[in-house]
């Protein structure tokens, strides 16, 4: 016989001239199982075996490294990010018009992660676009108005 716990997922359990089957799962105290049956358990990484002394044993052990090594600190920013700190960038207006591709315009949308329809036309994207940019202009003017929101539009 030998003493396992389970770690992982639920064992059903039937103790020695018992009639019912008792679920064991993680959390649960330590039992003994025979040999036969405690092997395949930890094989299957249900449970690990359990010591007298109530100690888990196949598993490992986190130890901490006592060695002191001198590691200087690195300092890797450049100067062109470091200079960045506290500005706000704000993208630049792409080219686009309705002579481009369906597929150019949902990859600017895209790129500015601005939501298209199926059956958008070009126009009704192009659209989105200028309400897009013109919103970045407002926003930077009154900030006070509230969006108009329509049934479909979503709410982030």
């Amino acid at each position: 016989m030998r003493t396992i716990k389970i770690i992982n997922g639920v064992f059903g359990y039937r103790p020695e001239g018992s009639r019912y089957i008792e679920p064991k799962q993680a959390g649960d105290p330590p039992f003994s199982v025979d040999d036969k049956q405690a092997a395949r358990l930890v094989a299957l990484k249900v449970a690990v075996y359990v010591d007298e002394d109530n100690i888990l044993s196949n598993t490992g052990v986190a130890t901490a490294n006592n060695e002191q090594e001198d590691i200087e600190a690195v300092d890797n920013i450049t100067e062109e990010e470091g200079s960045l700190q506290g500005e706000i960038m704000t993208p630049e207006r792409p080219v686009y018009s309705t002579d481009m591709k369906v597929a150019e315009l949902r990859e600017v949308m895209d790129e500015y992660q601005l939501p298209f329809k199926v059956g958008m036309s070009k126009a009704d994207m192009v659209a989105a676009l200028d309400n897009y940019f013109a919103d970045e202009v407002e926003d930077e003017e009154g900030a006070d108005e509230m969006p108009d929101l329509g049934v479909e539009d979503p709410i982030v």
